[in-house]
């Protein structure tokens, strides 16, 4: 466990969005009917039974159960996250940490929120990742 844990939920927030969007494509396919091409000749002489929007509905229902997968492996992290900031003794770097890295809040406004200058809250952000390094690497060994 180092630095790019911290990263984790953004990566996993950014992997459910893309599944979302995918998750609405489907829905819209779903929800059309394709019609044939009467310009070029048919090539299949069989038939599906299935209707056609039936194979979308399929891959949209796959979507929804990695999107619940990734929801719950997020939940699962950030709770470990939460756990191992909250084992750090200074206020400042924990509350910097969890709205940095897990509610992602843009440093000039967690400056404004912790009435903290923006290059102390820099400064301070380098210090908590050092410590939370510090912390996770003691609990790997």
């Amino acid at each position: 466990m180092d630095k790019e844990l911290l990263y984790l939920p953004h990566k996993i927030r950014k992997d459910i969005h893309l599944l979302n969007l995918r998750m609405d494509e489907f829905e819209m396919l779903s929800n059309t009917i394709p019609t044939g091409s009467f310009d070029e000749p048919r090539v299949d002489k069989s038939r599906s039974q299935e209707a056609p929007f039936v194979k979308w509905i399929y891959k949209k229902m796959e979507v929804e159960e990695e999107i619940k997968r990734l929801e719950d492996k997020l939940n699962n992290l950030l709770e470990q996250l939460i756990q191992a900031i909250n084992q750090i003794d200074n206020s400042d770097y924990q509350n910097i940490l969890i709205l940095r890295y897990l509610n992602e809040v843009k440093m000039e406004d967690i400056a404004s929120r912790l009435f903290l200058s923006v290059r102390t809250t820099y400064r301070y952000k380098y210090l908590a990742v050092k410590e939370f390094e510090k912390l996770t690497c003691s609990v790997m060994l």
